[in-house]
This record gives structure tokens, C-alpha cells and sequence, in this order.
């Protein structure tokens, strides 16, 4: 979505005619309000003076009739808020979480977390927040009142709500900057956290709790100093509030007893003007009282607009066939999401239907970048990745994960049995096309070995797995309904020879049935089966051509030329990739 469509994050999509009911439910509580002041008054200026019972139980009963109504009210707007909260829920959390999704595709890990927060935007808006706001706009009509009670008591409500307003603002200005503060570094708290869990296993081998726990302390102390500044500065102002507004109380109650002193107005209007003084300041009370809640609603709404304009949604596009022929890379240069600074550049190849490209170069070069580019993963910064001559942002990311499989470096499955990683978790995948893929990647005996075969939970992460059995399943995923483009980053990095055997045929099936591999790898083995070479160093391609002829160029290079770690066709190399 571009940034001009930002304004599509509508908080109240979906539910307008539910926050208009919320606005004339607002109307009649506020009306009922008034209920109170009226009463006193005609208790103290007519009953009182009367002696009439009558009197007094007829009044007593319209305002019971009139509070029994008001409590309804509030209650049923109260639900209708939470609905409203729920239809947002509905509206937007699916986008959330696909933007979420982004985020960890990108490795953009010290972003804000969006589904926090949505979480914080929904809690406001389905709570007693929004509901102050609603109430807000009913301040003048208060006022109004009291000015046709008494000129003096006006003012005098006037001038404290002015204060209190005054005091919100002042929390606004010293809070604002500090929960923004203090939001940065929850989220570096909460990656450290995140980072410790994901690396458990290294932590315990390589004895870094010690160290790691001296870095959460760190952070937590900032944390918590920061935290603790926000606090403070919240209960000043909330004391303050509390004690300006009993004092306001009083200085109603005075003001009205001077009046009824000179008999300028009756005991009567005194006690109204103290109630409705009350009902005048309470939606800047509880504006107060919800402010931080406010902030922070408004920050995380901020937040979500913003990461939604940076990341490009799909959007209802011709439904182009999905490519079947060719597979290009025209002047590519690729940087990291976020980022103008090329990590890649002036990449290009064609590759046909059938062939294989294998990627080669030192470690830090860009080969997986490239893959990352190629599967679609990160955007680039100029030229074109396309198939069939159709730059692939055209298709929906759904359409291009139909004729996509992709096997990043590092793997990571999700939590859920084998069949639905392999899957990926769509639940229309026939059994058939589960096993197949399985057998394609060698990796269908192994799963039956399971106790549980292909129902086997792998955790969290792939937890339960080793690292030859996640990149087996991992291939597995990869090869699910046998897509066009197949890019692999480092496919035999944990598997032994028969692993590499059944790799080397999973590929050359993938040739014969017309697919395009693209496989980043630093063993002469898969070179072998390769129909092309790509070699890159010190991020920009450096040759390019069938692999037999690259291969020749490359062993007749003196290693004195040759970029560091590259293999030969003399050999393997262990270079990292």
C-alpha cells in the first residue's frame, strides 16, 4: 500500500453505524444526567418548602424511572463498544498479522511489534476511553446551564475546567516523549527475549546465560528507570488533578452559599450547580484518568499507519497464468528492506525451462540475498526479477507462493504437525500431494519413521528436530505441488551422502518436469548437476555462463585471482556461505 492510501486504515470500517449508535446512546445518558440536579433542586426549593410527600415521592419516583433507564443505557453502550472493539479485531487483524509476517521476512526484528500494537489500539477503542470521548462534546451544554443557574457559577466551573484541561495538556507534553521512550525500549527488551529463546541450545552449549543475563539486567534497569519516570510524572499529575478538583467542589459550594447569602439564588440551585458542576468535569476526568491510554492508542495507531504504507498489500490485480517458461534477473540490485544501500548489484541471467543455476561466492558476498530476492522475500532496489517476462510483483503474494518453493538458510518450521509444515499449512493439501513432495526430498521414510509419521508435532521452530531432519522437511515444503521456481540456500548443508544423492535427483526431476532451480551452494556436488553457474564476490556478479565452460574458466584461474573460498571444480570448498 502506498503511503497515499493510508488513510484505508479506518478504525471504524465496518462498523460506522455501530459508533453512531454509541453517539446517540451518548446523547440520552447525558440527557439522564441531568436527572440529579433537577431533582435536588425541586427537593430543596419545592418540597422542602412544601411539606408536600406527595411531592417528594412523585419526584423520587420519575428520577428512579430515569436512573433505572440510564444504567440500561450505559450498559448497552458499554457492549456495543466492545463490539466495536471486535469488529476492528475482525476488520484489520488479519492484515496485522501479515505485517507481522513482513516484518520477520525482512529481519526487521527492533521494529515496534504490530500485533502489540493492534492490541493496545483495540483495547481503547472497545473500552471506557472511547466512551470519555463521546462525552466530551456535553461539556458546553453543562456549562450553558450553570450560566443560566448563575452567571458567577459559570465562571467559576469555567475557570477550573479550564485548569484541568491545562493540566492534561501539561501530561500530554511530559508523558508523550517518555512512553515513546519507554515503548523503544520494550521492544529491545523484548527481542533480547525473543533472540535468548530462539537460541537456547547455543546459550547452554557455549555457557552465555551469564553474559546474556548481564545484558537483560542492563536493559531492564533503563527499563525500569524509564518506566519509573512515566509513573511519576502520571501520579503528579493525577494528584494534582484529584486535589484541584475537590477543591473545585468546594469553591462551588462556596461561590453557590455567598449567592444564597444575597439571595441572589436559591439553596435549591446551589446543591443543583454542585452536582452538575461534577457532571461538567468528569469527561475531562476521565480523559485524564484514560490519557496514557490515549498516548499510547494514538502512538500505536501511528505506528501501524506507517508500517502499512511501507509495506506493499495485494490488491485485486488481472489474474496473470503462472509461468511455465522462462525465469530472469535484468540489472538487479538488491538492499536490505528499508534500505537505499545495495547490498547486491548488477545481477542478471536467464534460465529456461529445465535448467539449474548454481550460485557461487565467498561468504558475505550476496548469494543469500540474492535467494531472498529471487523467492521474492526482499524487494529490489532497481532492475527486474522476472518469469515469463513478468516481474513478479505482479502476481498476489499467495498467486506467486503457488509456483514458488523457497528453503532459506536458516529453517524454521511452525507449530503444528509435519504434514501441515510441509503443507504449509493450507487445509484444501490432499494427502497424496503431502507424500509426494515428502518422497521428492527424501524425506518420506524418515517421517514414517516417527512414532506419530506424519502427524509428528515438531514444536515450536522445529524444536523436536534435528538439523538434517528440519532441512529435509524443509526441502519437502519447498517441493509441495511442484512449483516452477525452486530457490535453495544451502539445501545439503546438513545432510550426509545419501541426503545429497536424493537431493541431487529431487533436482534433476524438477529439470525433467520443466522447473527452474536456483540453488546457492559451495559443493562441487550440485554443481554437477547444474546447467548454469552464477559466480559473485564483493557483492556484484563477476561471471555467468554454462556451468562447464565457468568451471573450466574458474580452475584455469591462478588462485591468486580467484575470490576467496570459491570452489573449483578441483574440489569442494567449506566455505560458509
Amino acid at each position: 500500500m502506498s503511503p497515499s492510501e493510508n488513510d484505508q486504515f479506518d478504525i471504524f470500517k465496518g462498523c460506522r453505524q455501530a459508533a453512531i449508535a454509541v453517539g446517540v446512546l451518548s446523547f440520552f445518558i447525558n440527557v439522564m444526567m441531568l436527572a440529579g440536579p433537577l431533582f435536588m433542586l425541586q427537593v430543596y426549593d419545592r418540597v422542602l418548602a412544601s411539606g408536600s410527600v406527595s411531592t417528594l415521592v412523585g419526584l423520587t419516583l420519575i428520577v428512579g424511572v430515569t436512573y433505572l433507564f440510564y444504567g440500561v443505557l450505559s450498559a448497552i453502550r458499554s457492549r456495543i463498544l466492545g463490539r466495536i472493539g471486535r469488529l476492528f479485531d475482525g476488520n484489520h487483524s488479519a492484515r496485522i498479522f501479515g505485517l507481522a509476517a513482513h516484518g520477520q521476512a525482512s529481519g526487521d526484528e527492533r521494529s515496534s511489534d504490530p500485533l502489540s500494537d493492534f492490541d493496545r489500539v483495540r483495547s481503547f477503542i472497545g473500552g471506557a476511553g472511547l466512551s470519555a470521548l463521546y462525552d466530551l462534546p456535553w461539556i458546553p451544554v453543562y456549562l450553558a446551564i450553570l450560566y443560566l443557574f448563575s452567571f458567577w457559577l459559570g465562571l467559576t466551573v469555567t475557570i477550573g475546567a479550564a485548569v484541568l484541561l491545562a493540566l492534561m495538556l501539561a501530561s500530554t507534553h511530559f508523558s508523550r516523549p517518555r512512553l515513546s521512550a519507554l515503548n523503544e525500549m520494550a521492544n529491545e527488551r523484548n527481542l533480547l527475549l525473543r533472540e535468548t529463546q530462539a537460541n537456547a541450545q547455543v546459550i547452554t552449549g557455549m555457557g552465555m546465560a551469564a553474559a546474556l543475563t548481564k545484558k537483560w539486567q542492563t536493559l531492564n534497569n533503563r527499563y525500569m528507570a524509564a518506566n519509573e519516570q512515566v509513573q511519576d510524572t502520571n501520579s503528579l499529575f493525577s494528584s494534582a488533578t484529584q486535589t484541584f478538583r475537590m477543591a473545585l467542589q468546594s469553591a462551588i459550594l462556596a461561590m453557590g452559599a455567598y449567592l444564597v447569602i444575597y439571595q441572589e439564588i436559591t439553596a435549591g440551585v446551589m446543591i443543583a450547580a454542585s452536582i452538575l458542576s461534577a457532571r461538567a468535569v468528569a469527561p475531562l476526568e476521565q480523559a485524564i484518568n484514560h490519557w496514557n491510554a490515549m498516548i499510547n492508542a494514538r502512538l500505536s495507531l501511528q505506528r501501524l499507519i506507517e508500517a502499512t504504507g511501507a509495506v506493499k498489500t495485494d490488491t485485486v490485480q488481472l489474474q496473470l497464468p503462472n509461468p511455465k517458461q522462462r525465469f530472469s534477473a535484468i540489472q538487479v540490485a538488491i538492499g536490505a528492506p528499508a534500505s537505499r544501500t545495495p547490498i547486491l548489484r548488477d545481477v542478471n541471467f536467464s534460465l529456461r525451462a529445465g535448467d539449474a543455476l548454481a550460485v557461487l561466492g565467498p561468504s558475505g558476498s550476496g548469494k543469500s540475498t540474492l535467494a531472498r530476492a529471487l523467492a521474492g522475500v526482499w524487494p529490489t532496489l532497481s532492475g527486474a526479477v522476472r518469469a515469463d517476462g513478468v516481474e513478479i510483483d505482479q502476481w498476489s503474494e499467495q498467486r506467486r507462493g503457488s509456483f514458488t518453493g523457497y528453503l532459506p538458510q536458516n529453517i524454521q518450521l511452525f507449530d503444528g504437525t509435519i504434514a501441515e509444515n510441509i503443507a504449509r499449512f493450507d487445509d484444501r493439501a490432499k494427502p497424496d500431494e503431502v507424500i509426494e513432495a515428502a518422497k521428492r526430498a527424501n524425506a518420506h521414510d524418515l517421517i514414517l519413521s516417527f512414532s506419530d509419521g506424519y502427524d509428528t508435532l515438531v514444536g515450536m521452530g522445529g524444536r523436536a528436530l534435528s538439523g538434517g531432519e528440519l532441512q529435509r522437511i524443509g526441502l519437502a515444503r519447498a517441493f509441495f505441488r511442484n512449483p516452477f521456481i525452486i530457490v535453495l540456500d544451502e539445501p545439503n548443508s546438513n545432510l550426509d551422502s545419501n541426503g545429497e544423492n536424493a537431493l541431487e535427483e529431487a533436482i534433476k526431476g524438477v529439470q525433467k518436469r520443466g522447473g527452474v532451480v536456483v540453488m546457492v551452494t559451495h559443493r562441487t556436488r550440485l554443481i554437477n548437476v547444474a546447467t548454469n553457474v552464477l559466480l559473485i564476490d564483493q557483492g556484484r556478479q563477476i561471471a555467468y555462463g554454462p556451468s562447464q565452460t565457468v568451471m573450466s574458466k574458474m580452475a584455469a584461474t591462478p588462485s591468486s585471482q580467484m575470490p576467496t573460498n570459491a570452489p573449483t571444480a578441483r574440489g569442494p570448498s567449506h566455505a560458509a556461505a
